[in-house]
């Protein structure tokens, strides 16, 4: 049996309590982009929308916003998480063992945004990534030459796994 797809809608500004609503008949889960809006409420987002929230702090080098780096950084995903349903955390930053101590694996959602790469190399990549436990997986390529969006669809059909997003960006 085939479980179906969940639809995630990601906030970069801040919403009205409208759009909010509207969005919850449209998705299963709101990401809020720490990096990019502040000051949110997630009490007040968890009264508009009905679904899932997930926190993400992007850093810049993923093409993200945020420089906060290090401790600082692990401080801020560690507290502000916690009020959130999923958490996303970068693999190259976050797999501090402070990190996934206080982010149990059935909320973690381990990412990487990187350039376009091989199926092999993202098999390679997805391989590294499994090692630690989490809800789900996603692998964000480049894509700036026609076909490099062919290898992270290449490797969902390969892999055939529900907990694994993959797609290209560009």
């Amino acid at each position: 049996m085939q479980s179906q797809a969940l639809i995630v809608a990601t906030l970069t500004e801040a919403p009205s309590a409208e759009r909010l609503v509207e969005l919850s008949t449209q998705a299963d889960v709101l990401e809020l982009r720490a990096d990019c809006v502040k000051g949110l409420d997630v009490e007040w987002l968890r009264q508009h929308f009905e679904g899932r929230l997930l926190y993400t702090l992007r850093s810049r080098d993923e093409g993200g916003h945020s420089e906060a780096s290090g401790e600082r950084r692990h401080q801020k995903v560690t507290e502000e998480s916690q009020q959130f349903d999923l958490v996303d955390l970068e693999m190259k930053r976050d797999l501090t063992p402070g990190v996934l101590a206080a982010i149990e694996p059935a909320r973690r959602i381990l990412s990487w945004h990187g350039p376009a790469m091989s199926l092999a190399s993202l098999q390679n990549l997805f391989d590294q990534m499994a090692s630690e436990e989490a809800k789900y997986y996603k692998i964000v390529s480049g894509a700036d030459q026609p076909r490099q969006e062919m290898a992270p669809l290449a490797l969902l059909h390969s892999l055939k796994r529900e907990d694994l997003i993959a797609f290209a960006a560009g």
